[in-house]
């Protein structure tokens, strides 16, 4: 189910599938391979959880960022975290909107000790100025 201000809409198992796979390849067209690093600055939706999935799917790790977030602070945790790319809204929307072939090639299944995620709580405050 993807909520927005004024409506709800269900996605079918076919269509988050679709959207896997879409995503999947967006990220491989965008140079992003196993064992790199993403981060997913975004409101929750359908498509944030597609590319979620598609991370997981492709072994690449995936830094989620509350939206609320500075882009300085979000810049900072990619820097630390050494994530290839920034994925916002607009480039969910965008990935899951592009045409990719459906058909994905998944790497084997990850050791127990793989990383999957990295996880920022909450952005320090802000210093005042003196």
């Amino acid at each position: 189910m993807e909520q927005t201000a004024f409506r709800s809409r269900a996605c079918t198992y076919d269509e988050v599938a679709g959207g896997v796979r879409r995503m999947a390849a967006a990220l491989r067209a965008s140079n992003v391979y196993e064992g790199d690093r993403v981060v997913l600055w975004s409101e929750n939706s359908a498509q944030w959880a597609m590319m979620f999935y598609a991370c997981v799917l492709l072994r690449i790790v995936v830094v989620p960022m509350d939206p609320s977030f500075s882009a300085a602070f979000v810049e900072r945790i990619r820097v630390l975290t050494g994530a290839r790319r920034v994925f916002t809204g607009a480039d969910l929307a965008a990935a899951r909107a592009e045409q990719h072939p459906a058909k994905l090639v998944t790497p084997a299944p990850a050791p127990e000790s793989a990383l999957l995620e990295i996880i920022y709580t909450s952005e320090p405050p802000a210093t005042p100025r003196a």
